[in-house]
């Protein structure tokens, strides 16, 4: 059911039937005139119930003057059903009101409601549209216009609406009003004016809100246009326009229209701003920009200056990222930041942190002028010599990468070609100079039974050996040396150098292997033969390594049975197996004691032990190719022995050795010799302690700076065996650690003397020679042997030298290997056993060294000087023995004495003045100590110190009484079971003082 009230309907006779006379018909004309301005303002068309599309008439509703549609009368609920199109726009702008609980229900098919231009949809309450949810009856043809305008269809998609259903029902309906923002964007902080158009306009006033229902007006009135004033952030505002009641519409208010005034930030203020940089003349500047700001991003535009010109960067990215300035400087110029621009158009032009930046300028240097060697084939490299430009803070290089050389001289330079540059101390680099270092040729001198030059070659010229080659008959009369540049052995041609001889060559020795016609050709040396080479090979230059085997043969004579050699190997290549078939060793220097070695190629620079079981003769042939250059190897950890070996088919000498390595190894090395021959131990009962064969005295000789010590008392000079210093070929020996971690060096320069002459490579321990030390230096030395008639020997050597000090020298002192299983003989200073100690210069008179032995044999020895040289040659050398309070001078006789077993390094005194031991009482007392012997009790008392023990000897060393832990400061001793005779009393206090006194018991 639905009721349609036409307010305004036609009246008939009205006043008749109310039977007013004519003064009741103006009465009711004026009230009528009021009831028509009544219903003129409510020309209204409501719909309650239900009602379907197609039943209304767009010209009957015109014709009734409609100008307002209410769906629903606000309590029950209403629906304008959708069932075909539905055209009102004959009624010009109406107004369309859906109330409380009512609906216009579009689900049964799809139809179009169309309003005139300029009409208004409001919804009140709970009022809407169906459907309003995106389901199955929902279409995007259902659709809502007003006059051109899709305001909106059910899933907002159809012909461009506006807005969905849900949309326009929740924003209150559509209003025929529209705001535009000028400026609708702003930066940082500034104000926007927003215009409102309504339409119709006539009759529309205005009401300004900021916020999208309720709330309070801003600006109401005629005022179709509002000045926000200064804002600082994003602001929506909303306008409606109010019609008052006509006599065609009811008095309405539009929805709000919504219009948003976006303030976007201007740029923040920049605390690093710019950066510079340092650069070199010629080079390309870069200034950094650092805006500092997590919510600064790119893109962004930057404007700076250099004081003439603008410069624009564009920066698409994130905050610092750095730009190129857009010109290169040749001088320090200033850049200046003149505004900031974001991507939406803010700009900034104060307020920043660092305005300023300079690109700094520095000089280039010139390119460089040079001098420059080339090799020769005696000078395998060759020199550049930078000449300018030259100041402080330059640096050179030839690679243009290292500039660590600063005084433009570059030495050892291969053949090749190299970009000369230069570097100030601003780091700016000049521009290259090209340089090429040749090698000047060589000449070859041949050997075909005769020299093709007409004499033997020079140490620049290349040796050919084309036909078979005997030292000792074509070397040259007087000349044990055969000198070269380099050396080539051509196929099926024999090379013999013989012992005393050389070959020495500058660099590279060639051995041509086999053809198909001839053997490989072969270089041997005999024995005490060598081959020096003096440059080290170029690990990148293949023509400057050694190719092909050489034989090097080592003899060993007076070998005993099952004796041991100390080898080690000049060549690489050389298997141990093949070397000998008997029992080996290595030492290990982490576990201080020897293992057997793997049967491998011999290890450059290791020493090996191996034993001979039989007597004689015995020569050891190297088969390889010979080492040369520099060589290294790994040493224990310090305090550890070392087992070495000299790695070259030459001479090694041993003080540019141990001076190279003066930081890795101590500066002492010793020599394994046996001197005398192994034998069965009844045959030296008295020195051979345990086992069922012995030794009778076996030791190492021992070399420093200060001289070397022998092993042997031997009847002649045949069989002196003082090391002289030079380290033969295949010799190997042992030195200690001093520092952990590290490696021993041996270099060519070793190979020759400091004056680079050829080294004496004769003397091999196990064979029996003598070679003398010639001395460079100031040195005064004395040699002292302890010995006994059963063959055992030791020796020490004191020697003055220039150089040394009192004190430890790793140089000149060496401590006692103590290799002798017997007997072992020192000097002892600060608490170490000295084999050899080299003492300062200049000499004093009044120097004493204490001397100390360490003894496993009982009996009768002799201290006797062997050997002087220096002023020591006509100086008193006295031999003080505090134990039995003797002095003998050496210089006249031997000192013979007798020992019981044990350590005794506080009984001799060395000295060069005539004096004995203090034995009085009167030295005594000064001392501190008083020692008397009354009634047989011997007494000691002490006025300064505890006494920590006592010992008592007789006159041959023997110890007849002894007290220890005494820590008294009196002590008496009796009950001593002897006839009357002389004792000696040794008194040590807690403080460490010893003092000895002979006394009548």
């Amino acid at each position: 059911m639905f009721v349609i009230s036409l307010v305004f309907s036609k009246i008939k006779s009205f006043w008749d039937f109310c039977g007013f006379g004519n003064f009741g018909k103006k009465i009711f004309f004026a009230f009528l005139l009021f009831f028509f301005q009544a219903v003129v303002l409510a020309q209204t068309y409501t719909i309650t119930g239900n009602i379907s599309a197609s039943t209304l008439s767009c010209s009957t509703l015109k014709t009734a003057g409609t100008k307002v549609i209410i769906v629903g009368d606000g309590s029950a609920g209403s629906s304008l059903l959708m069932n075909d199109n539905l055209d009102l726009t004959c009624l010009g702008p109406i107004q369309l009101i859906i109330n409380n609980s009512s609906n216009i229900d579009f689900r049964i098919q799809n139809y179009d409601l169309t309003l005139a231009a300029g009409s208004s949809i409001t919804f009140n309450g709970s009022g809407t549209l169906l459907p309003i949810t995106d389901d199955n009856a929902c279409s995007s043809s259902d659709r809502i216009r007003i006059g051109d305008l899709v305001v909106s269809s059910c899933t907002g998609q159809g012909a461009g609406a506006q807005s969905s259903f849900v949309n326009l029902v929740n924003q209150g309906g559509y209003s025929p009003i529209t705001a535009t923002a000028m400026p609708s964007s702003i930066c940082g902080s500034e104000s926007s004016k927003i215009t409102g158009t309504a339409s119709p306009s006539d009759g529309a006033s205005f009401n300004w809100y900021d916020v999208p229902s309720g709330g309070t007006v801003l600006l109401s009135g005629n005022n179709s246009i509002y000045n926000t004033g200064t804002i600082t952030t994003t602001k929506t505002y909303y306008v409606s326009a109010t019609y008052a009641a006509t006599n065609r519409t009811l008095a309405y208010t539009t929805v709000r229209k919504a219009v948003t005034v976006t303030v976007n930030p201007v740029p923040n203020n920049v605390l690093n701003g710019f950066t510079g940089e340092t650069i070199c003349n010629g080079s390309q500047g870069t200034l950094k920009f650092n805006p500092d700001n997590t919510d600064f991003r790119g893109p962004y535009t930057i404007v700076y200056t250099d004081g003439t010109t603008n410069w624009t960067a564009n920066i698409q990215t994130a905050s610092l990222t750095p730009f190129n300035v857009a010109v290169n400087p040749i001088i320090t110029t200033n850049y200046t930041l003149i505004s900031i621009t974001n991507a939406v158009g803010c700009i900034r032009t104060a307020g920043f942190g660092d305005a300023t930046a300079r690109i700094t300028v520095n000089p280039t240097p010139t390119a460089p002028a040079f001098t420059q060697v080339n090799p020769t084939c005696a000078e395998p490299t060759g020199a550049i010599t930078v000449t300018a430009p030259a100041g402080t803070g330059i640096t050179y290089s030839i690679d243009g990468a290292t500039y660590t050389n600063t005084t433009g001289t570059f030495t050892n330079v291969a053949a090749g070609a190299y970009s000369v540059t230069v570097k100030n101390a601003a780091g700016c680099i000049s521009t290259p100079t090209n340089v090429t270092i040749n090698t000047s040729p060589a000449i070859t001198n041949t050997w075909n039974d005769v020299w093709s030059t007409g004499s033997s070659p020079t140490s620049s010229q290349v040796i050919e050996f084309a036909s078979n080659y005997d030292s000792t008959a074509n070397l040259e009369v007087n000349k044990v040396v055969l000198e070269g540049c380099s050396c080539q052995v051509n196929a099926g041609v024999k090379v013999v150098f013989y012992s005393g001889h050389t070959l020495k060559t500058q660099n590279q020795v060639t051995v041509a292997a086999s053809t198909a016609t001839k053997a490989a050709g072969i270089l041997e040396f005999k024995n005490s033969a060598s081959l020096v080479q003096v440059n080290n090979p170029d690990p990148n230059n293949a023509l400057t390594q050694n190719t092909g085997n050489i034989i090097y043969n080592r003899a060993v004579t007076g070998i005993k049975a099952k004796d041991y050699v100390y080898w080690s190997t000049p060549v690489r290549g050389q298997k141990l197996a093949d070397f000998s078939s008997t029992i080996k060793y290595l030492w290990n220097a982490t576990l201080n004691n020897w293992r057997v070695p793997g049967l491998l190629d011999m290890q450059i620079g290791q020493g090996y032990v191996i034993r001979r079981d039989e007597v004689g003769n015995f020569t050891g042939t190297f088969t390889g190719i010979p080492n040369n250059g520099s060589i290294k190897f790994s040493i224990g950890d310090i305090g550890s022995f070392n087992l070495i070996g000299n790695p070259y088919p030459s001479a090694l000498d041993a003080s540019q050795f141990l001076d190279t390595n003066s930081g890795v190894l101590g500066g002492t090395i010793y020599f394994w010799t046996h001197s005398t021959a192994i034998q069965a131990r009844i045959n030296i009962l008295l020195t051979a302690g345990s086992g069922d064969l012995a030794y009778t005295s076996d030791d190492y000789a021992a070399w420093n700076s200060t001289g070397g010590l022998k092993t042997y008392e031997a009847a002649n000079d045949i069989l002196d065996r003082v090391p002289s210093g030079k380290i033969a070929a295949g010799q190997a020996f042992f030195a200690t650690s001093i520092a952990s971690g590290k490696q021993a060096v041996f270099e060519n320069i070793m190979r020759l003397d400091k004056a680079g002459d050829i080294l004496d490579n004769s003397q091999f321990f196990k064979i029996n020679s003598n070679s003398k030390t010639s001395n460079t230096i100031e040195k005064n030395r004395l040699w002292l042997n302890l010995t006994n008639t059963q063959g055992a020997f030791k020796q020490t050597l004191i020697g003055y030298i220039k150089g040394a000090t009192n004190e430890y020298d790793n140089v000149y002192d060496g401590v006692s290997f103590n290799g002798n299983a017997y007997i072992d003989f020192y000097s002892v200073q600060n608490s170490k056993n000295y084999a050899i100690q080299g003492r300062a210069l200049p000499f004093d008179g009044n120097d004493i060294v204490p001397l100390g032995y360490k003894t496993t044999i009982v009996g009768e020895f002799k201290i006797a000087i062997d050997e002087v040289d220096g002023f020591l040659v006509n100086k008193k050398i006295y031999l003080e023995d505090k134990l039995l309070d003797k002095t003998q001078d050496l210089s006249l006789a031997p000192y013979t004495f007798t020992t019981e077993k044990g350590t005794y390094n506080d009984r001799f005194v060395l000295s060069y003045t005539s004096k004995t031991l203090a034995t009085d009482d009167f030295e005594t007392e000064k001392s501190g100590v008083v020692i008397s012997s009354k009634n047989k009790e011997i007494k000691i008392q002490s006025k300064v110190e505890l006494i920590d023990k006592v010992m008592v000897y007789d006159v041959s060393g023997k110890l007849i009484k002894e007290k220890k832990k005494i820590e008294n400061t009196e002590l008496i001793l009796s009950g001593i079971n002897a006839s009357e005779q002389v004792f000696i009393v040794k008194v040590f206090l807690i403080n460490g003082t010893t003092i000895s006194k002979k006394i009548i018991y």
